[in-house]
C-alpha cells in the first residue's frame, strides 16, 4: 500500500437543502480553495463504564454523540464581477451570515443573522480518503498584516459520517480571484471614528458561539450566539490628532465610533467591511522598528434593530 501523502488534500462544500442531507457536492461547481486543511475526523463527548472490579485497569469509553470539527484558511478577495456573489458564499452562509443584499454590476453585502443560518455538507478528501461532515455550522475571523496577504479563517463542526475510499477530485479554480498584499497602495481605507489609522494589523473575529447537540430524535449542530470582536495595532496619533483615551475610557460612558476597512482597488476585487458602533474596549503599547504603536482591542456592538454590527461588502 503507498504513503497516503498529507499534502493532498481538497475541500468541496454545497448548501444543504434539507438539514443534515447530503446534497452531493461535486469539484466543477463547489470547490474551495484552501489551505492549512485539516479535520479531526471523529469526536464528541465520551463516557466511561465505571463497573466495580477486583483490579486495576481501564474502563470502555464510549461516544455519546458522535462530531467532526474541520478548519482551514482562505484568501480574502472579491468576486469574478462585480455585483456577482463570490464562490465562497457557502461558507459565509453556514458561518451566520445573511442571504446576500446584491446592487446590480456594482455590489455585494452581507449582514449578521440571529437565526435560521445555513448549513452545510463538507467533502474533506485526505489522498483518497473522504470524509462526508454533514449539518456542518462554523465561525470565521479575518487577518490583515502589512506585507501579508489577508486571510479568512473559518472552524467548522458537523455531524459524523464513516469516511471511505475516494479518488481525491480535481479541484475547478474557476471564480476565485486572486488576493492582493495589505500595503498602502491596495488598502485605502481603515478609519476609527473618523481617524485615518496608521496600520499595521487588523484582525477580526465574527466570535459565532457553535454548538454540536445529540438529543433523543434530534442530532444536530446550531449557532446559540455570537459577539463579533477585534483588534488593530496602530501608529500612536498625538491627542489632538485623535484621543484615543476618549474612546477606550469607559468609567463614566462609553463612546463608540465607527470602524471601516476597505481593501482592494480594482473593481470586483475590492472587500469591503463597516462596523457602525465600535466600542474600543483595550488600549496598550508597543513598538514596531522603534515606532510607537498602540494595540487596541474592539466590540462591534449592533444597534437596537439587531444584525447590523458588520457589513461585509463586495464591490
Amino acid at each position: 500500500m503507498a504513503d497516503k501523502i498529507f499534502g493532498n488534500r481538497a475541500l468541496l462544500a454545497k448548501v444543504e437543502r434539507t438539514y443534515g442531507t447530503d446534497p452531493t457536492p461535486d469539484a466543477t461547481n463547489d470547490s474551495m480553495i484552501t489551505s492549512n486543511l485539516s479535520i479531526t475526523p471523529y469526536g464528541g463527548n465520551t463516557v466511561q463504564i465505571a463497573n466495580d472490579q477486583g483490579f486495576h485497569g481501564a474502563r470502555k469509553s464510549f461516544t455519546t454523540g458522535a462530531m467532526v470539527t474541520v478548519s482551514f484558511d482562505i484568501n480574502l478577495a472579491g468576486s469574478s464581477a462585480a455585483g456577482t456573489v463570490p464562490v465562497y458564499e457557502v461558507l459565509f452562509k453556514s458561518c451566520g451570515l445573511s442571504d446576500e443584499t446584491i446592487v446590480a454590476s456594482t455590489s455585494v453585502t452581507y449582514a449578521p443573522v440571529s437565526n435560521g443560518e445555513t448549513s452545510i455538507t463538507m467533502y474533506v478528501n485526505l489522498d483518497g480518503v473522504q470524509h462526508i461532515v454533514t449539518g456542518a455550522r462554523g465561525t470565521f475571523s479575518l487577518s490583515m498584516g502589512r506585507s501579508a496577504m489577508p486571510t479568512i479563517s473559518f472552524t467548522y463542526t458537523g455531524i459524523y459520517n464513516t469516511p471511505t475510499d475516494v479518488a481525491l477530485p480535481t479541484l475547478v479554480t474557476t471564480g476565485w480571484v486572486d488576493p492582493v498584499a495589505i500595503n498602502n497602495d491596495n488598502t485605502p481605507t481603515a478609519t476609527l471614528d473618523s481617524y485615518d489609522m496608521i496600520m499595521d494589523q487588523f484582525t477580526m473575529d465574527f466570535g459565532s458561539n457553535v454548538v454540536y447537540r445529540n438529543l433523543v430524535n434530534q442530532e444536530n449542530v446550531i449557532i446559540s450566539g455570537r459577539e463579533v470582536t477585534g483588534s488593530a495595532h496602530i501608529g500612536m496619533p498625538t491627542v489632538a490628532a485623535k484621543s484615543l483615551y476618549a474612546l477606550v475610557e469607559s468609567h463614566s460612558g462609553v463612546t463608540l465610533g465607527a470602524l471601516t476597512f476597505s481593501h482592494g482597488t480594482t473593481a470586483a476585487n475590492i472587500v469591503g467591511i463597516t462596523c457602525p458602533t465600535t466600542q474600543v474596549t483595550s488600549m496598550s503599547y508597543d513598538d514596531s522598528d522603534g515606532v510607537a504603536m498602540c494595540n487596541l482591542g474592539f466590540s462591534m456592538l449592533p444597534t437596537s434593530a439587531g444584525d447590523d454590527e458588520i457589513a461585509y461588502a463586495l464591490t
